[in-house]
C-alpha cells in the first residue's frame, strides 16, 4: 500500500493549523456536561512502554520476555543474543531494573521530543511477574519526574480471574480489590505531578478485554476523590465508565487492512468525549515461532514509511494524544527502540514530526541519537563509582538540559575507554 505522506512530507504536514510556539502541547477541555474537546494544536506523543524485561546478570536470568521459554540469550547466533524476538535491542538483551538503562532510554525520548510513556501494567500483586513489572515501575517514574517526562498506566484488568484462581483475590471479592487498588493509585501515582492528566483528572487504560463491566468499573470509581478518565481499547465497549477508546494495531488481516483499521477507528473515535490515537511502525511477532501460541499477524514497516503514515494520521487526528505503539515490545516487533536492524530509524521519523519549530529538539542533530548508547556502554565498562564512572554520568544532566555542546564534548573526552 501506498503511504498516504512519506517522511520528507510529514514536517509540513504537521505544521498545518499548528501554531509553532505551542507545537508540544494538547489543548484539551470539557465543557459543562463534562464532553471533551481538543484544540488543533498537536496533541502530546507518549510510547507504550514494557517495564517487564529481566536480563543476566542484573536478574541473574533471563526473564520470559527474552526467552519465551524457547531462546536462550547466552547463545550467540550469528554473532548476536538468541532472543525471542526479530530484532536485537542496539545496547544487547536489558534489565527494566538497570537504572542506567531507564537513563538510556529516557534521554532517546528527550532528544526525540517524545513527552513520556504509558506503563504496561498488571497491578501489584505476586502474581507471575506482576510486582517485578510494578517495581520497575516505581523505579523510573521518579527518573520520569525529573526529566520532565509523563507517565500513565494500562491496566491489564483481565489477570483478576486469575487472582482469584491463584487465592489472591477471594472469591466474590474483585470489585473490593479493585477499589483498594484504585485507592493505591490515587496515593501512589495519580498524586504524581508527572503523571498525564485530561482535563485535570488522571488517565487510566485497561488493555485487550476488560475483565470488568460498566457497572463494577462505576463502583470501583466510587471510591476515588476524582475518577480517572477511563479509556479501554479500541472501540468504546462501555457507554458510561468508559469515556473512549485508544487505537491498536490489528495486524490479522495484513498490511493494507492494518492501515484501514487506523482510518476506521478514527472515523468512529470523532462521536466520542475523548480518544487516544495510534501510531506504529509494523507488526511482527514471534509467538508462533517461539511456540507459545498463532501469530496476531504482520503489518510490514515498509523501510519506516508504515510509522510516517500512522504517525500523521494520528497527529493530525484531533486526539487528545498519541500513542506510540510500542517503545519496546520486542516480542511483536512494534518496538521503536534503536535496534540492529533499523538502527535509529523510527525515532529520526518520530524527531522529524514533532521537531519542526522546536529550537531545544533542533539543537540535537541526527548523529547525536548515538550518543545515548555510546554513553551506556562507558558506564558499563567503567567501574562503578570512579572518577571516570561519576564524570561521565555527568552527560545524563547534560542531555535533560540540552546542552548539547557540553555532552559531546564530555563523551569525546572519555571515549574510548583504555
Amino acid at each position: 500500500m501506498k503511504p498516504l505522506f512519506d517522511v520528507h512530507q510529514i514536517t509540513a504536514i504537521v505544521m498545518t493549523g499548528a501554531c509553532v510556539a505551542a507545537l508540544a502541547l494538547g489543548a484539551v477541555r470539557a465543557d459543562a456536561a463534562g464532553v471533551i474537546t481538543v484544540s488543533h494544536r498537536l496533541p502530546p506523543v507518549y510510547a507504550h512502554y514494557m517495564p517487564w524485561f529481566q536480563a543476566n546478570p542484573t536478574a541473574h536470568s533471563w526473564g520470559w520476555h527474552w526467552t519465551m521459554n524457547h531462546y536462550n540469550p547466552s547463545v550467540m547466533d550469528h554473532g548476536m543474543p538468541q532472543i525471542a524476538s526479530h530484532y536485537h535491542p542496539q545496547i544487547g538483551p536489558y534489565d527494566s531494573a538497570d537504572t542506567d538503562v531507564l537513563k538510556y532510554q529516557i534521554m532517546l525520548m528527550k532528544m526525540t521530543g517524545i513527552q513520556g510513556v504509558i506503563f504496561d501494567w498488571y497491578g501489584n500483586d505476586r502474581l507471575f511477574d506482576s510486582m517485578n513489572i510494578n517495581q520497575n515501575v516505581e523505579r523510573m517514574v521518579p527518573l520520569l519526574e525529573r526529566a520532565g517526562l509523563k507517565f500513565a498506566l494500562s491496566y491489564e484488568d483481565h489477570t483478576v480471574p486469575q487472582e482469584i484462581k491463584a487465592g489472591i483475590i477471594p472469591a466474590g471479592g474483585a470489585v473490593h480489590h479493585g477499589q483498594q487498588l484504585m485507592l493505591w493509585l490515587q496515593s501512589h501515582y495519580f498524586n504524581s505531578p508527572a503523571y498525564i492528566r485530561i482535563s485535570g483528572r488522571p488517565l487510566l487504560l485497561t488493555f485487550g478485554q476488560p475483565y470488568y463491566n460498566n457497572a463494577q468499573w462505576t463502583e470501583i470509581f466510587s471510591v476515588l476523590h476524582r475518577p480517572p478518565v477511563y479509556i479501554t481499547e479500541s472501540f468504546r465497549r462501555e457507554a458510561t465508565a468508559s469515556m473512549g477508546g485508544f487505537d491498536w494495531p490489528i495486524p490479522a488481516g495484513g498490511t493494507t487492512a492494518g492501515l484501514n483499521e487506523q482510518v476506521t477507528f478514527l472515523k468512529a473515535a470523532h462521536r466520542w468525549p475523548v480518544f487516544i490515537a495510534a501510531a506504529f511502525p509494523g507488526f511482527n511477532d514471534i509467538y508462533a515461532q517461539a511456540g507459545v501460541g498463532h501469530s496476531w499477524g504482520h503489518i510490514a514497516e515498509d523501510n519506516g514509511r508504515t510509522l510516517a503514515t500512522t504517525l500523521s494520521r494520528a497527529l493530525r487526528s484531533g486526539a487528545a494524544a498519541v500513542q506510540l505503539v510500542t517503545w519496546n515490545d520486542w516480542g511483536e516487533g512494534t518496538q521503536i527502540e534503536p535496534s540492529i536492524e533499523n538502527g535509529t530509524r523510527d525515532l529520526q521519523i518520530i524527531r522529524k514530526a514533532l521537531g519542526a519549530g522546536n529550537p531545544v529538539l533542533a539543537r540535537w542533530s541526527t548523529a547525536d541519537l548515538q550518543l545515548p548508547a555510546k554513553w551506556l556502554l562507558l558506564r558499563k565498562k567503567l567501574k562503578a563509582g570512579s572518577g571516570r564512572y561519576q564524570a561521565v554520568g555527568k552527560f545524563y544532566d547534560m542531555v535533560l538540559a540540552a546542552h548539547v555542546k557540553q555532552a559531546r564534548a564530555l563523551l569525546l573526552r572519555f571515549s574510548p575507554v583504555r
